[in-house]
């Protein structure tokens, strides 16, 4: 069964967004999960990462991750073990340092969820934003529990703009100023 075809028979029962009818033909669905996810640059923030000259935005996938490292491109930032937030087998929060161009930029706090595969991520937020979708230029968060691999977590879920900003575990949320999700 392809990604989309699961995604569609997991997800649409009703529309990705309230903004839309019910649209359920392939492409259909494709355009709605490309615009939910591009729109807020979401994508490109959870799964590559978004490095710039002094920072690293995002990088949320471990699988990104493990092939920036395998590269030689990225890796643990030393100076910030001591801000670490690890769940073995769960939750990763580290420093990283990435190679970016000719420079290395640094990010004291990048964490991944460690069984969450791409496919989970994209099922998981994109649930998450039928539930809780938000039209705003303003962002809105929530917080997610997340049970994968006999693992239970917390995620944090962002969206504006009718998308997804980011999507990312976090050992230590901040339940009182951040509320639960939806759904």
């Amino acid at each position: 069964m392809s990604l989309i075809a699961l995604l569609q028979r997991r997800v649409i029962a009703t529309p990705i967004s309230a903004n839309l009818p019910r649209r359920t033909s392939d492409s259909e669905f494709l355009d709605d999960l490309t615009n939910l996810w591009f729109t807020a640059h979401g994508f490109d923030h959870v799964f590559c990462g978004e490095p710039s000259d002094k920072n690293i935005g995002g990088l949320h996938y471990v699988g990104r991750y493990l092939d920036l490292q395998n590269r030689g491109l990225a890796g643990l930032l030393a100076s910030s073990t001591s801000k670490a937030e690890i769940e073995p087998g769960a939750i990763y929060t580290l420093g990283v340092i990435m190679l970016v161009g000719d420079r290395q930029v640094q990010a004291p706090i990048k964490g991944y969820g460690y069984t969450l595969n791409a496919q989970d991520i994209l099922e998981l937020a994109t649930q998450t934003y039928k539930n809780n979708p938000n039209s705003d230029t303003i962002t809105k968060a929530c917080l997610l529990n997340v049970t994968d691999d006999q693992k239970t977590f917390n995620t944090v879920f962002v969206a504006k703009n009718n998308g997804i900003r980011t999507f990312y575990p976090d050992a230590t949320p901040d339940s009182e100023k951040t509320p639960k999700c939806k759904g």
